[in-house]
């Protein structure tokens, strides 16, 4: 049965009156609206939701910002990691080793010619250090930057932790030392930790080498005045140490390595040892360590060089010297025979004396 308005409105007022007095005329004095579809609500109701409403919203705007946050930083963190320690090497290739707090390689960097053709073809990131450091000698050997003859190497640490620096020092300078070895036959790895100057950045972006190899060289011609700069720059490794060794330039100061290799014998006297101290009193000729029989040798070289052919305005006085005395010799021999002369004249004497003796006694008996 439909139900008319009117009806509707008959039955509302006996419903009010059949209310509660107190809460009917409370119920009947709040106002309605209509929120949507055919539902209606009291007054008041849609305020009381719009908090709720609002938290969400709130939420909603903070997770959305975080979200894009992470997408624009994650991958930016993961792209580009914070280098921890660097590492320079230094044949006559010179490359650059960035790691991480892993000690995995970020980055590889050439910086000369020389080292460019040793990482061609190579992708050493997120590599340990360790295998990075053998690869890379492995194709210095093969290409010939690393032989026999050519065997010297240099090894720095970079890191803003000193004591990680040392420590990384140590140990890679053994791997490199045993690496080369295995490849190589033989080697010699000076190692160093430096904290590379802006005037050490200069100076290898000019030269071609590692900050590691400029700091170095800019020590050394600091200490020492007879070290031209531009001269050891050009020079690799191998050429550089044999340069230095015969100034007489003590390495200990500023490198370190391997002191039991006695392929590398330097010639650096220690007064404060006295092993490495020359011993006057050492004569023998048979130790190839004995820097005095090498002086030894050179002194009897040049006395039997003075044994050869005689000097012509000497061999002059010799033979007036020699002449003198034939001189002296001749006059002694003279007065020897005046002297057998004088005593022949003697005994003719002594006989005549004797003849006129026996005549007298002749005489006598005669008479």
């Amino acid at each position: 049965m439909k139900m008319t308005n009117t009806a509707a409105a008959e039955r509302l007022c006996r419903a009010v009156d059949g209310a509660c007095a107190s809460r009917a005329e409370e119920l009947w004095q709040r106002p309605v609206e209509r929120a949507k579809g055919d539902e209606w609500y009291l007054d008041g109701a849609l305020e009381q939701k719009k908090p709720a409403k609002r938290a969400f919203r709130a939420v909603a705007a903070v997770a959305a910002m975080a979200a894009m946050l992470a997408l624009v930083l994650v991958p930016s963190f993961l792209l580009h990691p914070r280098t921890d320690a660097t590492v320079y090497l230094d044949v006559n290739p010179s490359i650059e080793l960035q790691l991480d707090s892993r000690q995995r390689v970020i980055s590889a960097r050439a910086d000369n010619d020389d080292a460019e053709r040793i990482l061609e073809g190579m992708d050493l990131r997120k590599t340990d250090v360790e295998v990075a450091l053998n690869t890379i000698l492995g194709a210095m050997v093969r290409q010939g930057y690393l032989s026999q003859a050519k065997n010297v190497l240099l090894l720095s640490v970079d890191s803003a932790d000193g004591a990680r620096a040392a420590q990384l020092q140590k140990d890679l300078s053994s791997k490199v030392d045993e690496c080369l070895r295995a490849l190589n036959g033989s080697g010699l790895v000076l190692s160093q930790s430096v904290r590379p100057s802006g005037e050490a950045e200069t100076l290898a972006r000019r030269y071609g080498i590692t900050p590691g190899k400029a700091a170095l060289l800019l020590e050394l011609t600091g200490d020492w005045s007879n070290l031209d700069l531009e001269d050891l720059a050009e020079l690799p490794m191998t050429d550089l140490i044999r340069l230095l060794t015969d100034e007489k330039v003590d390495l200990r100061p500023y490198l370190e390595w391997d002191e039991d290799d006695r392929e590398w014998d330097f010639d650096w006297d220690d007064p404060d040892d006295p092993d490495d101290v020359d011993d006057p009193d050492d004569t023998d000729d048979n130790d190839p360590d004995d820097v005095n029989d090498l002086d030894d040798d050179e002194n009897d070289a040049d006395d039997d060089h003075g044994d050869g052919p005689d000097d012509p305005e000497t061999d002059d006085g010799d033979d007036s010297t020699d002449s003198g005395e034939a001189d002296d010799d001749s006059a002694n021999s003279d007065e020897d025979e005046d002297d057998d002369r004088q005593d022949d004249g003697d005994d003719d004497s002594d006989d005549d004396d004797a003849d006129e003796d026996d005549d007298d006694d002749g005489d006598k008996e005669d008479d």
